[in-house]
Order: C-alpha cells, then structure tokens, then sequence
C-alpha cells in the first residue's frame, strides 16, 4: 500500500475503534496488521503541492486538516513498525537538531546560529557565512515555484535582509573539495562523492551534478561518523551530506531523513533498494 495526505480518500475503505481498512495497490481491501504487525515507510507526509494556495481558517484548509488527522492515525497505528516513526522523522529534520547531535557524537560539523545580529555572526562565523532555510526549501509565490537554496552571503551584508530571525539558519563557511553523499539503512552505510570544482556551493542547483556522483569507499570514521549522527536522532534511513576540504577528517553538513538516493551510481542505489526493500519485508 503506499498512501499519503492527498491520495487517503482513494485509500481509505474505513477507520473504526479496532482497525484500519485500506485498498492495497490491487484494490483489495486490506485490514491493517490484520495477519500480525507490518512495516512501513514513511517517505513524505503529503505532495510538495498539496496545500499550495489554500487560504489558513478557508473551507478547503479544514478539509486539508481533517484528512492529515486521519492520516495520523494510520502514523501511529500500534500494528505498523516504521522504519523511522512520525515524531522522530519530523524531529530529525530539523537541521539545529542535526549539528547538536552531530557534536553530541563528536562528528565535525561547522557552527550553527539561529538568529543573532550581524556583529555577532561575525564575532562567530566570519565575514561569510552560509544561509540555509530552517524550514522548507521551497515556496509558492504568485503562481512561481521557488526553491530556497543554501547561499554564501557577506555577514555585514545581514542586517539588509530577512535572514536574522528564526527562518534561517546561519554556517560557518567550508571550502570542500568533495561533496559526499552518505545513505544509511539500518546498520548498513554508502557513499557516493562528487567533485566541487566548479559548482556551486549548493549542488543541486547545478543540474549535471545530480549524475556526476561517483562511488567512494568510506573510510571507517565516515561510515561510523554517519552511523552514530543516524542513532543520535533516531532515524534508521538517511541520507546525508557531507564534505571534503582535503586537510583532515570529512565535515558533516547535514541530513535528511527522507532523502533522495536514486541519482547515486546505478551499483550503489541498487543496493540500497534492495536493503530497504529488505527491511520492509522482513516479519518480527
């Protein structure tokens, strides 16, 4: 069954005080953990543009409400063994969250601030810093789809934009040499480098990056590094993104933890389907 927010109404046969009824891909009806407790994955909670344009307090956003509340139900409903609960999923997003953990398992990661005044970015971060959004990467604006990507930006140039509050995050700058894409499943951990000569600081903007990836042999610190930052936040998938600057141990930037791994090299995604496909078959 795959089921999200915006495809529940087609789902959904009925919800009562004992069980879940849904239409599996063969549009059978299907008792939720009816032969014993299942597995799922929770991939994303709703399409990008479910709710884009619905007025907040409108007839439409109570519709919207009423079926994410349903759909709640289904997150935690005892019979299904996620492969990462709701809660902590969405907990895990949470990019202040990320470099806490990765400090609390001793993983190098450049300083975070939320908020502050310019001087004091600097006094900490330099005079360039790296702008990240807290929340969404991606917005709606008079019909215009906008992705907000990561940017280097002058500090002394903050105090002109709309940055110093709680919708952005501010980096320390690093100079990689190697972007680093690592995916865990479970115990298991991959990883893919690309080079970043020549792109820009936020490689997806650069649409050849997306198939330039190449596999990389992790070195024990890196597989162990992503492993103990996946355990720090609860999550048993992620993929995460790391950097090479050439002179010492790979920086962790940061995670996601319902991310994308089918653009790494053929040899590696495969793999990393088949785990997943693996863990979600497996029986208690």
């Amino acid at each position: 069954m795959v089921v999200d927010a915006d495809s529940l109404p087609d789902v959904l046969v009925h919800i009562d005080d004992k069980q879940t009824v849904v239409r599996d891909l063969a549009g059978s009806s299907v008792s939720i953990g009816s032969m014993g407790r299942v597995r799922g994955w929770i991939r994303r909670l709703s399409p990008s543009p479910w709710d884009h344009g619905v007025v907040i307090g409108s007839k439409r956003a109570a519709e919207l409400a009423a079926q994410l509340a349903c759909l709640s139900l289904i997150l935690r409903d005892h019979k299904i063994e996620w492969l990462t609960p709701v809660d902590t999923q969405l907990s895990s997003e949470n990019k202040m969250l990320q470099a806490r953990a990765a400090r609390a398992a001793q993983i190098p990661t450049p300083t975070a601030i939320i908020g502050g005044s310019s001087k004091y970015l600097e006094s900490r971060l330099g005079s360039q810093v790296v702008v990240k959004p807290l929340g969404p990467g991606n917005y709606e604006e008079a019909g215009t789809q906008h992705v907000v990507y990561t940017q280097v930006v002058a500090t002394n140039s903050l105090a002109k934009l709309s940055t110093l509050n709680p919708a952005f995050l501010t980096q320390k700058l690093i100079h990689a040499e190697r972007h680093l894409r690592i995916v865990t499943v479970a115990e298991r951990t991959w990883g893919a480098a690309l080079p970043a000569d020549g792109l820009p600081l936020d490689w997806r903007r650069s649409d050849a990056a997306h198939s330039s990836f190449v596999p990389h042999h992790l070195t024990a610190s890196e597989a162990h590094g992503a492993q103990r930052i996946a355990q720090q936040l609860g999550v048993r998938y992620s993929a995460q993104d790391w950097l090479h600057t050439g002179d010492g141990e790979a920086t962790f930037i940061d995670l996601n933890p319902g991310g994308q791994w089918l653009f790494l090299p053929t040899e590696i995604a495969e793999q990393i389907t088949v785990e997943l496909a693996k863990w979600l078959g497996a029986s208690e």
